[in-house]
């Protein structure tokens, strides 16, 4: 009976040599048992060693997991010489102690059972380096495990990585493939083989169960294009061509042609043309053909629409040839007006006062002093208020600080008080345009209609309509119930006939990238809805504080009251900051440290100069206004006192002011009294 093998050896947790245990200069092969070493000699004949130092592979002899022999390959491999290996344990060849354990375990087992074992692993060079190899392990005696074991080793790190770029290459290409949207195909031109992938079929509507040869092929191809399509075929098996770009129109399984652009190039030719091979890619051009298709179509037509293009811009040219002289004759008309009241009004009461003053240089009386006086205050009130009115008229002020929202309000309320023109006003606070040049351009165009109402419509009332029509987009409609006209009618007009108002609106919409639509009929009433984009405004002004970089910002600012009321003024105008200055300086209560001509030098004085009260313009300029100045004072000294002082007698804008934190808001025309009341009322608060 056959003797069972000792499995004692195999087992690779029981105890080992330690690799430091082992003496270099004591022969290994002196400690092995008899059997082992007359069990490798009789294996070791001639032959066999040289079959074992020529193998191509590693290869190493070990007993209990030392090494007593390597072949020359297994040196070059790992970088050791033979000296440096021979007596060694297995753990010098391995990247960590873990490795070593875990190689054991797989190993040995394996041994026990049939013996011999195979795995994939990692060995460590002298150098560091560590190579992947395919290890093969067999067992020199089967009878007697304890007589060792003989290894095999193949260095496959060059094969892995070549495997791994394999893998990243298809993978790229197969990411270009997708995002091309490129079906891709090989055939065999002699044979008519061919392989497809899932995008070629998909641009066909085949399934994967369809089958592509190349008869297949020449079937699904438009009749008009089959015959050329097999000439190239010919050709390319006759050597003629070795590369093709062309586009011609295959079946879809739902019946309808598809444009496909193809390309393809041989890869494999036998010298006898049997074996002749092509690959290439295929990309539905059918939506690029369509518009290729539809242009040509605007090229067929295109001398008729410039014609009729030409005409109509013959007839605007008419037009705004005409609108120009109206447009001039309307700057003349205003320009006369504006002249008439600065002459015959505003420049007679400035007269009068004049002479008043006249009269006072001239008596002595006390009460006609007193006359005189009241009366030259009269004439400059009555010349503050006419020439308040014209500015407003030119330019409202609540459209700056109230918004286009706030500018449409104070419209209607303008039209009932001048024209008995009630306005019903529908305004969307998410439509107030961003930018300036649409807010007074939406502003001056209903203006101009709701005035078109006052004239022809012969109604009384209109509706006025703010909203945002789409995320990009606002929309104003005006309309009213009353006479109408032909829209159409527009176009039938003479140049000398035509509206200034309706074209200039039409322009300066078209301008923006907007439109004009108007909906009339005689006896139906008017809508004129203007669609103009809703621009992109600027970034709102960063809160000023310790981060914003202002000069001299302090997180904590104490203040303490004084017995002298410290007054800075701002004030664009240099004539009015002296002139209050000369007012406020000779009150004994009250010292004024300071002059600012705009919002920029406002913010730097109240840092620097850390006045009591502040009177602030609103007006300033360009830059920076007095509401947003008023506001990032007061975010740096909350406990300084703004008073607003300005030209506007409007609610909206002395309603913004006192928003920003000023504490009260005055006009210039009002008394010197109220300006100095005002002061010591919030002095010390």
């Amino acid at each position: 009976m056959r003797s069972q093998p000792d499995r004692r050896n195999l087992d690779p947790c029981a105890p080992r040599a330690r690799a430091s245990e082992s003496r270099t200069d004591v022969d290994p092969a002196a400690a092995l048992p008899d059997a082992a070493i007359e069990s490798f000699a009789v294996a070791a004949t001639p032959g066999a060693e040289v079959l074992f130092h020529a193998s191509p592979v590693g290869v190493g002899y070990s007993v209990d997991r030392t090494l007593l022999k390597v072949n020359d390959r297994l040196c070059e491999m790992t970088g050791y010489a033979r000296e440096e290996l021979i007596g060694q344990s297995l753990r010098i060849l391995h990247p960590s102690d873990a490795a070593f354990e875990a190689i054991g375990k797989i190993i040995y087992p394996q041994l026990a059972e049939k013996g011999m074992a195979r795995m994939d692993a990692q060995l460590r060079r002298k150098d560091g380096r560590v190579l992947d190899v395919a290890l093969s392990v067999a067992l020199v005696c089967p009878d007697d495990p304890a007589q060792g074991v003989i290894a095999t080793v193949l260095d496959v790190t060059d094969y892995l990585r070549t495997q791994a770029d394999l893998r990243a290459a298809r993978a790229r290409l197969e990411v270009a493939l997708e995002a091309g949207n490129l079906g891709l195909y090989e055939v065999d031109l002699v044979t008519g083989e061919g392989h497809v992938d899932d995008r070629y079929l998909s641009q066909l509507g085949l399934s994967r169960a369809s089958e592509m040869t190349l008869a297949q092929w020449s079937e699904l191809i438009h009749p008009d294009d089959r015959a050329r399509m097999q000439a190239v075929v010919a050709d390319g098996i006759a050597g003629r061509i070795s590369e093709l770009d062309t586009e011609y129109r295959m079946r879809h399984a739902d019946g309808s042609w598809r444009w496909i652009l193809d390309r393809w190039r041989v890869y494999a030719r036998d010298a006898d043309n049997s074996r002749l091979r092509v690959a290439g890619v295929h990309l539905d051009i059918t939506d690029r053909k369509a518009t290729e298709e539809t242009l040509a179509e605007l090229n067929r037509t295109l001398e008729h629409r410039v014609a009729e293009r030409t005409t109509e811009v013959h007839r605007q040219a008419e037009q705004l040839r005409g609108l120009t002289i109206r447009l001039t004759r309307t700057e003349q008309r205003e320009r006369k007006r504006l002249a008439t009241i600065l002459h015959d009004h505003i420049q007679q009461l400035i007269v009068a006062a004049q002479i008043q003053l006249k009269r006072l240089t001239r008596t002595t009386d006390t009460a006609g002093i007193q006359a005189a006086a009241q009366s030259v205050g009269e004439v400059l009130q009555e010349a503050l208020d006419a020439s308040r009115s014209l500015t407003v008229e030119l330019s409202p002020p609540v459209l700056y600080e109230s918004g286009l929202i706030g500018g449409l309000n104070w419209l209607g309320t303008r039209m009932r008080e001048q024209h008995g023109l009630a306005v019903q006003l529908h305004a969307e606070a998410a439509a107030e345009p961003a930018g300036d040049e649409v807010r007074f351009l939406l502003f001056e165009c209903a203006r101009e209609l709701l005035l078109n109402i006052v004239k022809h419509a012969g109604v009384d009332h209109a509706q006025l309509t703010l909203a945002r029509r789409s995320p990009v987009e606002i929309r104003l409609s005006v309309a009213d119930a009353g006479s109408g006209f032909d829209p159409d009618g527009l176009k039938r007009l003479r140049p000398e006939e035509m509206s200034f108002g309706l074209f200039s609106i039409q322009e300066r919409i078209a301008h923006l990238g907007g439109r004009m639509d108007i909906e009339s009929a005689p006896g139906r009433g008017t809508q004129v809805t203007l669609l103009v984009p809703l621009a992109e405004g600027p970034a709102p002004p960063a809160v000023v504080g310790a981060t914003t970089g202002w000069r001299g910002a302090k997180t904590l600012h104490i203040r303490r009251r004084r017995q002298r009321c410290r007054v800075l003024i701002v004030d664009d105008h240099q004539i009015v900051r002296e002139g209050l200055a000369g007012l406020l300086r000779a009150e004994p209560d009250i010292d004024v440290i300071g002059e600012a001509a705009n919002g920029a030098r406002a913010i730097e004085l109240a840092v620097d100069l850390e006045p009591d009260v502040i009177v602030m313009d609103v007006n300033l300029g360009a830059g920076i206004d007095g509401i947003e100045a008023t506001r990032r004072v007061l975010a740096i000294d909350p406990g300084v006192t703004v008073i607003g002082l300005s030209m506007h007698i409007d609610q909206d804008v002395a309603d913004a002011m006192r928003d920003a934190g000023a504490a009260a808001y005055l006009t210039k025309g009002g008394p010197p009294e109220a300006l100095i009341k005002a002061i010591r009322a919030h002095h010390g608060q």
